[in-house]
Parts: C-alpha cells; structure tokens; sequence
C-alpha cells in the first residue's frame, strides 16, 4: 500500500491510500521529494489543465526524484540509488519515434496528466512504479530539493538548444516564474550578454535578478517595456 495525493475535480484533492501494483520485473522508487507544476495548480484550482480535464481520480506531480526501493538486476539499478525520474512516456512506435525524435512523440503519455482516459497518474505518493528507462541516476550529495528541479531545467537547457548560441546575444524572458527563473539562470550560465525579464509581479521580479538577470521590468510598465523593447 502506498499514499498519494489525489485530486477528483476542481477543489477537490486527498491523500489516499492506494494498492500498489508490482512484480519482481518492475522498477519501484521510493518518493523524495516533488516539484509542483503550474498544470498541477491548475488542476487543483480548475480541475483542468488546458484541454486535459480531471475525469477520474489523478494522482497529480511530475517533477520528483526519490530512492530504489526495488530494482530488477538487468535494470543496472540498484535499491537505495538516488534517481530522477522522467514523466514523459513515447509510444516507440509514430513517425518521430522511430526517428529517435521521442520528445515529439504523436501520442506522448505524461506521468501526473490527465490527457487520456484512464489517466496517467504521477508521482506524488510514497512509492511509485516506474520503467527502469525513465530512471536517470544522480549524486549522492545533491539535496533531493535540488534535483527536484531537473524536469524543469531540461526542458529550459532543450529551449536553449534549440535557440542555438547565445553567447554575447541579449535575452528576453518573458514572465520570471519558475520555469522563467530557471531560464534566466540557464541563459546566464550560457554566456548571455545581457538578460532582461518582464514579469508583473514585484516579488518575481525580485527574483530575477537573483537567478541572474540584468533588470526585471514589470510588464504593466508601458514605458519601460518600450525602453528595453526599442532602444537596447
């Protein structure tokens, strides 16, 4: 038996205690530690997440790193390993599969979300089954707190590889939350000449210029954006 947290509809969330289903073939980690996602505010708050609408019990997160609590020997995994996990699921059978393209998979499955029925549930619980290949190793010594972190960062360090070289270019973020914060530490460890982030909000902007930007700019500010936008 595990406990997880559930969420049943817009406002409707519990920590339940559910079966877990496993063999001696499958990959059980124990939970950590988990980031929580803007979707997953979402479905609390609105019980969707864009298209993906909540129509069964979800077990919601999928930023979370946790321990080996089992492990089958031809994983290469061994109980107590540190590992993080990642959410997406590719078919391994469209197009962009077969291409070794897996992140634009035609049918991406996603630990935590609620786009298909039955939905996939995620990793907010004690222990949770994963496929051994969505387990990546990490550091002893990296705080689980930190590690959390890495889905978000992937997906920046991808954006940043898809812009292609940013040394000595300026660099817009748009909107200094937590993906946007990581960003901005992304692009200045990357060589950026200058990093300038809009963001409404006082307290994001704030941190902004703590993750490394050169000004943080609120976007309500007419002015100001027109100065960054026109004349830089």
């Amino acid at each position: 038996m595990t406990h997880a947290c559930v969420a049943k509809g817009k406002k409707e969330i519990a920590v339940e205690q559910r079966e877990l289903k496993y063999s001696d073939d499958d990959v059980v980690v124990q939970v950590e530690c988990g980031g929580i996602c803007g979707s997953d505010i979402h479905y609390y708050h609105e019980g969707r997440a864009g298209l993906s609408v909540i129509k069964q019990p979800l077990v919601l997160g999928h930023e979370f790193v946790g321990r080996i609590f089992q492990a089958p020997a031809a994983s290469g995994l061994e109980p107590g390993q540190k590992v993080a996990i990642n959410p997406s699921q590719p078919c391994g059978q469209c197009e962009y599969c077969r291409a070794g393209k897996q992140n634009a998979c035609a049918t991406m499955r996603f630990m935590g979300s609620a786009q298909f029925t039955p939905h996939v549930n995620g990793g907010f619980a004690q222990y949770v089954v994963v496929p051994a290949k969505q387990c990546v190793a990490y550091d002893e010594q990296v705080p689980a707190s930190v590690m959390a972190v890495a889905e978000p960062t992937a997906v920046v360090i991808h954006a940043l590889n898809v812009a292609g070289s940013i040394v000595g270019k300026r660099v817009l973020v748009m909107g200094a939350g937590p993906i946007g914060a990581l960003a901005i530490a992304a692009a200045s460890a990357s060589g950026a000449a200058e990093i300038v982030a809009f963001d409404p909000s006082e307290r994001c902007r704030r941190i902004a210029v703590e993750m490394g930007a050169d000004a943080a700019v609120d976007a309500s500010d007419r002015a100001a954006v027109a100065h960054y936008g026109e004349n830089r």
